[in-house]
C-alpha cells in the first residue's frame, strides 16, 4: 500500500456562540460544545497488471479518455489502465440529550474521509513482449501518476468544502429523541453533498490532463515499438 499526503486535519469552527445561554430554555439550547474536525486520508495501493487479454478484447472496454485518432480510425489498444477513486466518510457525533423531556440536541463531533486508488494496468497479450510491453507500461503509468497527482489535490479542496459544510450547519435540535436517527441521515447527506461538488470537478480536471497523455505523438511513440507485433484481427 502507498500513501499519499499526510493525512490532512481541520478544526472547524465555533458557529454557534460558545456561551451558554441564561434563563428559560437555557437546558434545552443546542450548540455546538466542541469544534468538529475534519480529516481526508489518501491511499493508493500497489498496481496491479494483468497480460491476459486480447488486443480485442481491451478494444472493447469502456475507457474515459479520448483518442487522439479521427473518428472511424482504425486502432487497437495495446494497454489500458482502469484506475477510479473509491471516496468514503465517517461521521461521528456530539448528541446531547435532555432526559426531563426526552429532547436531543445534534452535531458533528469529527469527519474521517478516506480517498482510494486501485490501479489496474492491462497489457494485451500480443503486446506482452520486450520493449513493445515497456513503452505500454510506461505509457499507462503515466495515466496513473495523473490520477494520482489530481487526488492529492482534491484531497485537500474536498476537506475544506467538508469543513466550510460543517462550519455552516452548526448544531441541529432540539428534537424528540426518536428522531435521532433521521436527524443523523439529514446531517450525513450535508457531507455527502459537499464531497459530491468536488467529485464532478476532480473527475473533469482528470479527464483533462489524461487528454494531455494522450497524444498522437504518444500513440505514434509507443506504436513504434509494437510496429513489429503480429496479432489476428
Amino acid at each position: 500500500m502507498i500513501f499519499g499526503p499526510d493525512i490532512l486535519v481541520l478544526k472547524a469552527a465555533l458557529i454557534l456562540a460558545a456561551t451558554a445561554p441564561s434563563g428559560k430554555g437555557a437546558e434545552d439550547a443546542c450548540l455546538v460544545e466542541t469544534p468538529p474536525a475534519v480529516a481526508v486520508k489518501v491511499e493508493t495501493a500497489d498496481i496491479v497488471y494483468d497480460y491476459g487479454l486480447t488486443a480485442q478484447q481491451l478494444t472493447a472496454m469502456k475507457t474515459d479518455t479520448v483518442s487522439p485518432y479521427a473518428p472511424g480510425a482504425d486502432s487497437v489498444s495495446g494497454g489500458l489502465r482502469e484506475d477510479k477513486p473509491e471516496i468514503k466518510s465517517l461521521i461521528t457525533w456530539q448528541l446531547k440529550h435532555t432526559p426531563r423531556k426526552n429532547i436531543g440536541c445534534l452535531a458533528y463531533n469529527k469527519i474521517d474521509i478516506t480517498i482510494k486508488l486501485s490501479p489496474k494496468i492491462y497489457v494485451a497479450r500480443e503486446f506482452n513482449a520486450g520493449s513493445c510491453r515497456e513503452a505500454i507500461l510506461q505509457h499507462e503509468r503515466h495515466h496513473v501518476a495523473v490520477d494520482r497527482q489530481v487526488m492529492n489535490k482534491y484531497a485537500n479542496i474536498i476537506g475544506r468544502s467538508v469543513q466550510n459544510a460543517v462550519n455552516k450547519a452548526g448544531a441541529l435540535g432540539p428534537f424528540p429523541m426518536d428522531q435521532q436517527e433521521k436527524m443523523k441521515e439529514i446531517s450525513s447527506l450535508h457531507i455527502e453533498s459537499a464531497i459530491n461538488s468536488q467529485i464532478l470537478l476532480m473527475q473533469k480536471e482528470m479527464r483533462q490532463l489524461q487528454g494531455q497523455v494522450d497524444t498522437l505523438d504518444e500513440y505514434k511513440r509507443v506504436s513504434s515499438y509494437c510496429r513489429d507485433i503480429k496479432f489476428p484481427r
